[in-house]
């Protein structure tokens, strides 16, 4: 009989086990669906809720976009305004816009993170890869942060670090 039950049990661990995997990847192509969404009207979004215009993509995984930030992040580290490992965070970015400020036209960039619930590890994201990407730029860059949800205390960390949260439902 403990032969028995410790056969089941060790089923039921593989089958825990399995189950666990499936989950994982599930809430992977879950995140990367979602991704992908928030690109496809990125433009939009940035223009309704970042007060920005002219909006140009200059780097995501999901749409058409030049080598310039590559090309940026390369120069940057040749003449040693940031490191190598700065220019490769930077470079794994989910998208960085340019374009102008709606109220004085002024120029603007944006370092935005997709996340289908945004946490502390997101914000610190675009909080760093922010500064790295405002370096090369010269010039202030906003940090975003783009989901479906974020918790209250997310949320006040969030605006204590200037990060401007976006509320796009799933």
């Amino acid at each position: 009989m403990e032969g028995r039950v410790g056969n089941l049990e060790a089923g039921q661990a593989r089958l825990e086990a399995g189950l666990s995997r499936v989950e994982g990847r599930v809430g992977n192509l879950r995140g990367g669906t979602y991704q992908h969404r928030v690109t496809r009207f990125i433009t939009n979004t940035a223009n309704h809720k970042l007060d920005m215009r002219d909006v140009r993509v200059m780097w995501s995984e999901y749409t058409p976009h030049s080598d310039e930030l590559s090309l940026r992040i390369l120069d940057a580290e040749d003449r040693g305004i940031i490191t190598v490992e700065q220019g490769q965070n930077l470079g794994e970015t989910d998208i960085v816009l340019t374009g102008r400020r709606r109220t004085d036209r002024a120029e603007t960039c944006a370092v935005v993170e997709i996340s289908v619930t945004i946490d502390q590890s997101d914000i610190n994201r675009a909080v760093d890869r922010a500064r790295t990407f405002a370096l090369i730029m010269q010039q202030p860059v906003t940090p975003v942060v783009i989901g479906d949800s974020i918790t209250a205390r997310t949320g006040q960390h969030a605006e204590e670090a200037g990060v401007a949260v976006v509320i796009v439902k799933e």
